[in-house]
């Protein structure tokens, strides 16, 4: 369809995004939507799953990893298109809870029901707060720590005080600010964690496909970055 602003045929890229990052890219998609005339189907779970739906040949134009392991990985194996990897977020963890009664801090970790973390094994997300949880060993002993699949998964569980607290996105709690109970939150000094560099690619499918190159030069752009920081995310 040739559209009277001046837009280029309408096509359609297919997005495999990482847990903690689908709200954001949901509003990043309806902005490129409208600019655009593109259409733009998205694909969660956690960063390892979307890794090995990949590696099995899910049909994927772009990959948003809530790493850069896995993105760089894919570069090494061939499968993505060559200097298209780059970092388009940069995480940030935080501790919540929907408790408001009582500050939150670390030390609170000890005496809490239920914590949960997303998998280390296949979340970033995971891993950040593993190596937090291991940087205050001495003071914490997490008897009843709850592995969730991914960090959405976290977010979920929190919210709905299926445990008493969980390490989460912060830009999960900003996007849903306005939806849930008022809350507590304490962020980890970034220097306790591997930072959380969130990388994309344009995987080998995408080589022709004009509306995948367009969402890729989006998402670079400079109006998309200031919304990824007011999102959440590190600069």
């Amino acid at each position: 369809m040739l559209c009277s602003s001046g837009r280029v045929d309408a096509g359609q890229v297919s997005i495999a995004v990482s847990s903690n990052f689908l709200s954001s890219a949901k509003k990043i998609a309806s902005q490129f939507e409208a600019t655009t005339g593109h259409k733009v189907q998205m694909s969660s779970a956690s960063t390892g799953k979307l890794y090995a739906q990949i590696l099995n040949g899910a049909p994927y134009d772009i990959f948003l990893a809530a790493n850069k392991s896995e993105p760089q990985r894919l570069e090494e194996e061939g499968r993505v298109l060559a200097g298209s990897r780059f970092t388009y977020a940069r995480g940030i963890l935080a501790l919540f809870s929907i408790q408001a009664e009582k500050s939150l801090t670390i030390e609170q970790v000890n005496s809490s029901a239920r914590i949960a973390i997303a998998n280390p094994l296949l979340a970033p997300y995971g891993v950040a707060a593993d190596q937090v949880l291991r940087q205050y060993s001495k003071a914490v002993e997490p008897r009843n720590l709850i592995r969730a699949e991914n960090v959405g998964q976290v977010f979920l569980y929190t919210v709905s005080q299926n445990v008493d607290m969980g390490f989460v996105a912060l830009s999960q709690i900003i996007e849903a600010y306005d939806k849930i109970p008022v809350g507590k939150v304490w962020i980890p000094n970034q220097k306790y964690y591997t930072p959380i560099e969130q990388q994309a690619v344009l995987l080998k499918r995408a080589k022709d496909n004009a509306a995948a190159h367009a969402f890729y030069d989006f998402l670079q752009s400079v109006k998309t970055q200031a919304l990824i920081h007011k999102m959440g995310y590190a600069e």
